[in-house]
């Protein structure tokens, strides 16, 4: 049998950014394990029944590990996941985004691309371990990004990939679209 939510379950609910009702979660934090957090458990529960689910989003980035987790989350929903970008879709923001099924930007978004960064300090073996791992983090980030960029234009190389977001690139909704990196303008 299924649960039925009383009030309080909702007001708990709707405090962690998810509203039963239209199906959304609300991530307007940086990235980091609380915000992820709530998100896996949105998910978790709006994915349990039949329907399109929407993320609306807007953030400066944040932690890559707490993204990943919220990226393979969608990925791995049942139903439909459409995230409406708002305002800012900065740096891990813009990763999570590609995860979509359907990726939205409001009309005055801005979307920031670029290579992470790490702050290393120890032993110069953990140094290397670290630097490796950033490397391998780095990889991944750019097959997420190259395999959205791919879909609207084929030929777009790794090297290109490396030249264009060597630096921060800010773009705006129409330019991340005619990148591949968004679907659609939200409609006002």
């Amino acid at each position: 049998m299924a649960k039925r939510f009383v009030r309080d379950d909702l007001d708990k609910l709707y405090d962690h950014g998810i509203d039963l009702s239209s199906r959304t979660i609300i991530l307007a934090a940086d990235i980091e394990d609380y915000s992820a957090e709530s998100v896996l458990k949105g998910l978790h529960v709006l994915d349990s029944a039949t329907g399109d689910i929407t993320i609306k989003l807007s953030t400066d980035g944040g932690d890559w590990y707490s993204g990943m987790a919220i990226h393979d989350t969608i990925l791995a929903c049942s139903n439909r996941v459409r995230i409406v970008g708002l305002g800012k879709i900065m740096s891990m923001g813009a990763v999570i985004l590609q995860a979509a099924d359907e990726r939205v930007l409001g009309p005055n978004a801005t979307m920031l691309v670029h290579y992470g960064s790490d702050w290393f300090s120890g032993h110069t073996k953990d140094l290397e371990r670290r630097a490796e791992e950033s490397k391998r983090s780095s990889a991944i980030m750019e097959d997420i990004f190259l395999k959205r960029i791919r879909e609207k234009h084929p030929l777009f190389s790794r090297e290109d990939f490396k030249t264009k977001f060597s630096f921060d690139v800010f773009m705006s909704a129409q330019e991340a679209i005619d990148l591949g990196l968004a679907d659609s303008i939200l409609e006002t």
